[in-house]
């Protein structure tokens, strides 16, 4: 006796799901079919979908840290003010001046920098969600 069923064993219900499942999976196959160009190169049909914006490499990458000390820009001690004022009192004063007035520049120049890179992060997820919505 062989293992192998007829035709004429087989359930009209087990066809039935067979021949569902095989429809269902040309048909999925078919819709898939229809976004790909395949007259040209068989790359994928871009036409309703706008590209997803990236942030700009500037942003992306590490910044200097701020050279705010004070011997690197050269800062004088000479100022010509009254001589009665202590020298090294007024030095000291001049360059802790230097020293917070760079900070606070170069802190104000991060939150811009960072402004600007939260504004690309969110075009990016922007258009992430926007392309997940026409798919």
């Amino acid at each position: 006796m062989s293992s192998y069923r007829t035709t004429a064993t087989i359930p009209p219900w087990h066809r039935l799901a067979v021949s569902l499942i095989a429809t269902a999976g040309l048909a999925g196959c078919a819709a898939q079919a229809s976004h790909f160009d395949s007259e040209t190169t068989g790359a994928p049909v871009t036409t309703r979908h706008r590209p997803i914006p990236l942030p700009p490499a500037e942003l992306l990458a590490r910044s200097a840290p701020p050279s705010c000390e004070a011997g690197s820009k050269g800062l004088s001690t000479s100022s010509g003010a009254n001589e009665n004022v202590d020298q090294p009192h007024l030095a000291h004063r001049l360059r802790l001046e230097f020293e917070r007035d760079c900070y606070k520049a170069a802190e104000a120049r991060t939150r811009q920098r960072l402004a600007r890179l939260q504004a690309a992060a969110r075009a990016t997820s922007d258009g992430v969600r926007r392309d997940r919505g026409a798919r």
